[in-house]
């Protein structure tokens, strides 16, 4: 400080903005990584939005195929525990596709599955359970109902929504983070801090295939 006029100089204030900063977002990180459970968070709220947009477009019940992947990850697993929680009246009939690690499956292999397990009104696809490339090759011809799909590639998922392939997609968020969500805490609210569910009314805003 400027002793003689009383002001701070400007390298005292750039210290101590630099100061606030840092210890702002030591808070943040703090609260963010103290419970190792909330690394499951993001996929519990997953299974539950997985679950929620199923239902609204069965509009509240219906028989629902379940794709999962046996030996997936613990995320995964939390997925689909949590879809089959909040499944309220929908029928899950849980269905093993592809080993993790394994080829997932192609479309006729799907198909094949759905064929096999009776009556369906949606299918759900949870992550690398299904090949992506395999299902674009044609525009749905009934063997395939409506499909709820989780994938990582969004350019993927913009166009099978295109060809009516797939109804839905829980995608990473590309959008930016959602705005004016304090520091999540709940399943669903790690959920909107990182992915979002892709729809055909989305089809402006995400990402065209280069």
């Amino acid at each position: 400080m400027n002793l003689q006029s009383g002001k701070a100089s400007p390298t005292l204030i750039n210290t101590l903005a630099l100061l606030t900063l840092l210890l702002t977002l030591t808070s943040i990180i703090y609260r963010v990584v103290r419970d190792p459970g909330d690394q499951l968070k993001p996929y519990q709220g997953m299974g539950e939005a997985m679950a929620e947009k199923t239902a609204q477009l069965l509009g509240g019940s219906g028989e629902v195929i379940l794709l999962d992947s046996p030996g997936s990850g613990t995320g995964q697993q939390r997925a689909v525990a949590q879809f089959k929680k909040s499944a309220g009246s929908l029928t899950v009939k849980s269905v093993q596709g592809p080993r993790n690690g394994e080829p997932p499956a192609t479309r006729e292999q799907l198909e094949a599955i759905i064929a096999q397990s009776g009556k369906a009104d949606a299918v759900v696809v949870m992550s690398n359970s299904v090949d992506l490339e395999s299902l674009k090759q044609s525009a749905s011809n009934g063997a395939i109902p409506r499909m709820i799909l989780m994938t990582w590639d969004v350019e993927s998922a913009r166009e099978l929504l295109q060809k009516n392939i797939v109804s839905a997609a829980i995608v990473p968020r590309f959008r930016g983070p959602a705005e004016g969500l304090p520091v999540p805490k709940t399943p669903r609210e790690w959920f909107e801090n990182f992915y979002e569910t892709l729809t055909p009314a989305d089809l402006g805003e995400a990402p065209e295939a280069q």
